[in-house]
């Protein structure tokens, strides 16, 4: 055979050879990108769900077994909503059949003449409706139908220091910026900056509020000038329900409900909050 004909014949079945690896390389990358793809999306659905209820249904698409996967998904994001609304109204009307009872109760404690007696019992009547308000305000926050809209952080956060000072707080906010866009539900934000500020004025006296923005991040810290927490119930702090011993009393309200809350509002921001005690003492 001619040895450049050989040569020729040599090449067309490499190039065979070539386009038809190539194909299968290219079929094999489609069919497992077909696969994997629903199964990150699944992923990042059940890791939105975990954070926020609120967040959209997870797309059905893909192979019959991603579809199936996606529809039981879904079917059970609804069957917690479903439960969790259920609960927040069983407890609003659990809290309405209460209040009843209770304000009888105050009414016939003003019959007491022992004043030491009507003190008491109407400080434990008083308690119990801040327990139920605490209670059913932690419940009806996974139920908010709030939506997110854009808001500056910075004048929100600035509003809640003014509101804190004006009720007597000694609280200081500071930011480097005018202003930080943040696309958020500003009532709740406002509802878990408030928490915050309070406690740390109320266990730490003098308050310091401090917003920054390095990169993507908003880093918000709130700093006070009390005796901190120790480190092993930096977490405990934010079950609800939780108490510190020593550091809560009736004197001071709370029925352990304000961290938790706060927390949650935070992670549904997709935020985090971290506890620390500051060298110089007092709890960021």
């Amino acid at each position: 055979m001619d040895k450049s004909k050989y040569n020729r014949l040599f090449s067309c079945h490499l190039n065979s050879i070539s386009v038809n690896h190539f194909g299968c390389i290219f079929i094999a990358a489609w069919s497992i990108s077909r696969f994997t793809r629903p199964l990150e999306n699944f992923k990042q659905a059940a890791e939105r769900l975990g954070i926020d209820l609120k967040s959209q249904p997870l797309d059905v698409n893909g192979p019959s077994l991603a579809r199936e996967a996606a529809e039981a998904m879904n079917r059970m994001r609804r069957r917690i909503i479903d439960l969790i609304n259920d609960r927040t109204q069983m407890l609003a009307a659990i809290s309405h059949d209460l209040r009843t009872p209770i304000t009888r109760m105050k009414l016939r404690a003003q019959f007491v003449e022992d004043t030491e007696l009507y003190d008491k019992l109407n400080q434990d009547l008083e308690e119990m409706e801040h327990m139920i308000d605490e209670t059913l305000s932690f419940a009806r926050e996974d139920g908010t139908n709030e939506i997110k809209t854009p808001l500056d952080l910075v004048s929100l956060l600035e509003a809640v220091c003014e509101d804190a000072s004006v009720m007597g707080s000694d609280v200081t906010f500071r930011s480097k910026v005018k202003q930080i866009t943040f696309f958020g539900r500003a009532l709740s934000l406002k509802r878990a900056f408030t928490n915050l500020i309070n406690n740390a004025s109320r266990y730490g006296e003098i308050v310091t509020v401090f917003i920054e923005q390095k990169d993507t991040k908003i880093i918000v810290t709130i700093d006070d000038c009390g005796p901190g927490i120790p480190e092993d119930e930096f977490e405990a702090v934010f079950k609800p329900f939780y108490r510190r011993e020593g550091s809560r009393s009736r004197d001071t309200g709370g029925v352990g409900l304000g961290l938790a809350l706060t927390r949650d509002i935070i992670q549904t921001h997709d935020g985090c909050i971290k506890l620390a005690n500051r060298k110089e003492g007092g709890l960021r």
